[in-house]
């Protein structure tokens, strides 16, 4: 009875084993490009599902996308909000400067934050734009060589699909 009840835990531990294996295989399958800019240095992983999608606007250093409409665009246009001052800037500032500019913009989320030590705003949205619902996750980082604007884009509904590769994204960007 012993020897049964041993090989049950032994048999349970490869079980477990084996799903962890499976597990790790099935997020490996969702593998990451690099992408560290040649100009600024600025670094992030990005799917390997978005195809990278070199722009013409100069200011417009990153682009990539997927055939769902999805997007990751870096520019390092300088951006202005109608407070002075970086720090100042609020959700309501973000709701005004930007909602006066498109169509039904909605901030769903508002996140002050530091990425590599520079200040960081964070906005969760959902906007219209041609008829399209999106949403979207902007990132203004006050970088004191370069403005730094990151946007993650897709139509709203496949937002809760792309949510964790977003945030991927987001969270592996370095200046």
């Amino acid at each position: 009875m012993t020897q049964l009840y041993s090989f049950n835990i032994l048999g349970r531990f490869r079980v477990a084993f084996l799903l962890i294996i499976l597990f790790a295989i099935t997020l490996n399958g969702q593998t990451n490009e690099f992408f560290k800019s040649p100009k600024y240095g600025y670094s992030f992983k990005y799917s390997n599902s978005f195809k990278n999608h070199p722009s013409q606007n100069p200011q417009i250093d990153f682009s990539a996308g997927k055939t769902n409409g999805a997007s990751i665009i870096t520019t390092t246009a300088p951006f202005s909000f109608s407070e002075n001052s970086f720090d100042k800037v609020t959700q309501k500032t973000i709701e005004h400067d930007i909602g006066s500019q498109v169509d039904n913009f909605t901030v769903t989320k508002f996140i002050r934050t530091k990425i590599s030590g520079y200040n960081a705003i964070i906005v969760y949205c959902d906007v219209m734009i041609k008829s399209h619902s999106l949403t979207q996750i902007l990132v203004f980082v006050n970088s004191k060589t370069y403005p730094f604007t990151l946007t993650l884009s897709c139509f709203k509904k496949d937002f809760s699909s792309l949510k964790n590769t977003f945030e991927i994204t987001l969270n592996s960007l370095a200046l």
